[in-house]
This record gives C-alpha cells, sequence and structure tokens, in this order.
C-alpha cells in the first residue's frame, strides 16, 4: 500500500492493464489511490469510521501505515471494500 503498487484503478491504468479504462475513482472525486480509498473517498467514508474510529490528523498515507495499529487496521479497511481487483493474465 505504502508505494502505491495495489490493484487500484490509478495503477492498474498506469500499467495498461486492458480492463481499467480511467485512473479515476467510482466516486469521480480523484485518482483511485490507496491514499484516496483509505483517507478521503466518500463512497466508504462510513466504513473507514467504523474500522478507524476518529482518524483526524491523518492526512496522508505514510502517518497511518507507519503505525502498527493503524497500519492493521488499513489492511482490514482495503479487505472490507472488496475493492482490489484479481487481474488474471490471459492465453495469448
Amino acid at each position: 500500500m505504502r508505494t502505491e503498487k495495489i490493484g487500484l484503478n490509478d495503477f492498474l491504468f498506469n500499467r495498461r492493464v486492458p480492463e481499467v479504462i480511467s485512473p479515476r475513482c467510482a466516486c469521480g472525486e480523484r485518482r483511485q489511490t490507496a491514499a484516496h480509498i483509505l483517507l478521503r473517498c466518500g463512497i466508504y467514508k462510513d466504513l473507514r469510521d467504523q474500522v478507524f474510529g476518529n482518524l483526524s490528523g491523518r492526512h496522508n498515507l505514510r502517518a497511518v501505515l507507519n503505525k502498527p495499529q493503524l497500519a492493521t487496521k488499513a489492511i482490514e479497511f482495503i479487505e472490507q471494500t472488496q475493492i482490489l481487483r484479481q487481474v488474471g493474465i490471459r492465453d495469448a
């Protein structure tokens, strides 16, 4: 997550995955990155509040992932969103 090399639209679009036609998030606000999903995306606000409680003052991904307790919650949160794509290699 820290490197943003994760199966979200922004990374997959930049890697030219054919099924991904845009780097944007479904919310329309920004590119779909780990930082956007974890910290800002309105689609996941209720889930974020449920998993993290109050994240006030945590405005960057590194600040969240550098704390073991929050990093564990970040993994739980991403799993609960079911947002990560499973991109397989097709036969040529």
